[in-house]
C-alpha cells in the first residue's frame, strides 16, 4: 500500500516516525493530521450503580496485554484512599490474568472492573474521577487521554509511543513502572493539578486543540498537494 500510495497521512508524528522506520516510503512525503475529538458529552449526574461514592481513579481499554494494566494493580496497594476503576472488555486472556492478579492482591474491593460500559457511564466516569492513568506501552494515537483533559482531569500516562506527544505539557508521564514510583507519581500530580486553577483550564484547552475542523482541513491541505503535483 505504501508502495502503491501517491500520499501517506499519519495520525501522530510518532507514528510516521515509526512508518519511515520499517518501511521504505521511498521519497514520499508523510503528511501528520491528528484525529480529531469529539465534544465532551453533557453533564451526567447518574452514578452508575456499581461506581464508587469516594475519590476513584479511573482507565479505560480492552484488556489487551499492551494496555499494561496490571501495573496498575501493585500501584493501588500504595494508594489506599482511593479506588480504582478499569473499565473495557476484560473477557481476554489478559483480562482474566489482571482479575486474578487482583484477587491474590487482596484488592477485590478496591479494584473495579465493569467491563464493557454504556457511553453515559463513561462519560460519567470520565466527569468524577479524580485522576485519568493510562499506562499503555503502544498507541498510535490515544483518543482516552484526550478525552480525560477535555473533562479538565489530570491524566498520567506511560512515556512510550505517541502518548507524550499527544498529551503534550498537560500530560504527566509515569516514570517507571515500579508500584511505589507509579503511585508517588498519581500523588503528586493530584497535589499540583489541585493547587492550580489553571491546570483544569490549560488540560481543556489542549484536548480543544484536536477538533474534527482540523482534521478535515489537514485532509484537504493533502489532497490539495496531490492534485498539484
Amino acid at each position: 500500500l505504501v508502495t502503491r500510495a501517491t500520499a501517506i497521512v499519519t495520525v501522530s508524528k510518532f507514528t510516521a516516525t515509526d512508518l519511515a522506520k520499517h518501511i521504505n516510503v521511498e521519497s514520499k512525503a508523510i503528511h501528520v493530521v491528528p484525529n480529531g475529538l469529539t465534544p465532551p458529552s453533557e453533564m451526567t449526574h447518574t452514578r452508575p450503580s456499581w461506581a464508587p461514592k469516594s475519590q476513584f481513579i479511573f482507565s479505560i481499554g480492552n484488556f489487551l496485554q499492551h494496555k499494561n494494566f496490571h501495573t496498575l494493580i501493585e500501584m493501588m496497594k500504595h494508594l489506599p484512599d482511593y479506588r480504582l476503576v478499569i473499565a473495557g472488555k476484560k473477557e481476554t486472556p489478559y483480562g482474566r490474568k489482571v482479575i486474578q492478579d487482583i484477587k491474590q492482591s487482596n484488592l477485590t474491593s478496591q479494584v473495579l472492573l465493569p467491563g464493557i460500559i454504556s457511553d453515559t457511564e463513561r462519560a460519567w466516569l470520565y466527569q468524577n474521577c479524580d485522576i485519568f492513568v493510562f499506562p499503555s506501552l503502544s498507541e498510535g494515537f490515544g483518543f482516552p487521554v484526550l478525552e480525560a483533559m477535555q473533562c479538565g482531569k489530570p491524566v498520567v500516562i506511560s512515556n512510550r509511543t505517541s502518548l507524550p506527544e499527544i498529551a503534550g505539557k498537560s500530560g504527566i508521564l509515569f516514570p517507571s513502572y515500579e508500584p511505589v514510583e507509579m503511585a508517588r507519581t498519581v500523588q503528586n500530580t493530584l497535589i499540583a493539578f489541585q493547587s492550580d486553577p489553571q491546570s483544569a483550564i490549560r488540560s481543556r484547552e489542549h484536548a480543544a486543540s484536536y477538533s474534527w475542523q482540523a482534521a478535515a482541513k489537514g485532509y484537504a491541505d493533502v489532497y490539495k498537494a496531490v492534485l498539484e503535483q
